[in-house]
């Protein structure tokens, strides 16, 4: 089968789609140097991997697999987990079978891998000594995983234009009460949202919802983008978008607040005051600029090509595992 990367993530309406995401633009990297790609995944029907079907990669339930402990070893496979309530021992039992990449948020684990990459701003400062077991840590926003559809889009100001949007889970009530918000404090500015529910009742014709629809085809369009503080902040930066964040899960947390303290977002602490705090933004275009030019300057775009290098230098480890065993 030859070079071959095996993922494990998963993807839904508790817990969005950030995790699937990012270890796409991976996947990506993998694909354009002729790596094999699986994943392996809760929900395989899911409409959020049409990336991954479109780089041909072979999508597993996760559940119609042997238990990870009784799997045997790999050769010419690297494992890349990007899965949270994953216990150590899990991830001890997964290097016996291959060399093993996590990608991890919180820091609140002691992981025995090979690579461990947190991407979020900061965490090459927060979290330099969380990682003691892992022989190599990416840490820190030059490791953001951005897809290249996202990286190559390039960002076409539109002057004025609001993009809202919470995350892949059902959050049609929570962008409701954003662009309600928006509406009330009399903002001038065109609002568009993106969200994985249908378009609820109650939000005025104007308000452009798009069901479904990947944000890399919609955010180059935004002049600010209104979100969750985890994946798709990092995807909007990349582009120099000024960010307005929310803090919907812990392991969003502490790169929210980096970015909040150099200048590149604010913080959101409520839906109600999202009209408020768009309002105040537009009336000073330069502020506006400069949290752009500052969130771009946090996330180049590159990090996947980073990450899939030094992922890419755990092949030694598998040929090396193969002559040992023989």
């Amino acid at each position: 089968m030859g070079r071959t990367l095996h993922f494990i993530a998963d993807c839904g309406p508790s817990i969005g789609l950030g995790h699937v995401m990012r270890c796409a633009a991976i996947a990506s990297q993998a694909r354009d140097a002729g790596v094999n790609v699986v994943l392996e995944t809760a929900l395989p029907d899911h409409p959020a991997l049409g990336r991954w079907r479109q780089l041909g990669s072979q999508i597993l339930r996760g559940a119609d697999l042997p238990p990870l402990d009784e799997r045997p070893p790999a050769d010419e496979t690297v494992i890349v987990l990007d899965r949270y309530g994953t216990p150590p021992v899990t991830g001890a039992a997964l290097k016996a079978i291959a060399p093993l990449c996590v990608i991890d948020d919180l820091g609140d684990t002691v992981w025995p891998a090979d690579l461990v990459i947190n991407p979020n701003p900061g965490a090459d400062v927060v979290f330099a000594n969380a990682y003691a077991q892992a022989e190599t840590c990416l840490l820190g926003a030059a490791y953001a995983l951005i897809r290249p559809e996202i990286a190559n889009a390039g960002s076409r100001e539109q002057e004025g234009g609001l993009l809202i949007t919470a995350g892949g889970g059902e959050m049609a009530r929570l962008c409701l009460d954003l662009a309600q918000s928006v509406e009330r404090a009399g903002c001038r500015v065109s609002v568009e949202v993106a969200c994985a529910s249908a378009r609820p009742d109650g939000l005025r014709d104007e308000v452009i919802w798009h069901h479904n629809s990947d944000l890399a085809s919609v955010m180059p369009e935004a002049g600010a983008v209104l979100c969750a503080g985890g994946v798709t902040a990092l995807e909007a930066a990349s582009l120099g978008k000024p960010l307005i964040l929310m803090i919907l899960a812990e392991n969003q947390r502490a790169g929210a607040e980096w970015l909040v303290d150099h200048g590149a977002a604010v913080l959101l602490d409520r839906p109600g005051m999202a009209g408020e705090t768009v309002r105040r933004l537009l009336a000073n275009p330069v502020a506006l600029r400069a949290m752009g030019e500052a969130a771009q300057k946090t996330v180049d775009g590159f990090g996947s090509v980073r990450v899939f290098a030094a992922i890419e230098s755990l092949f030694d480890h598998t040929r090396t595992r193969s002559v040992e065993a023989r």
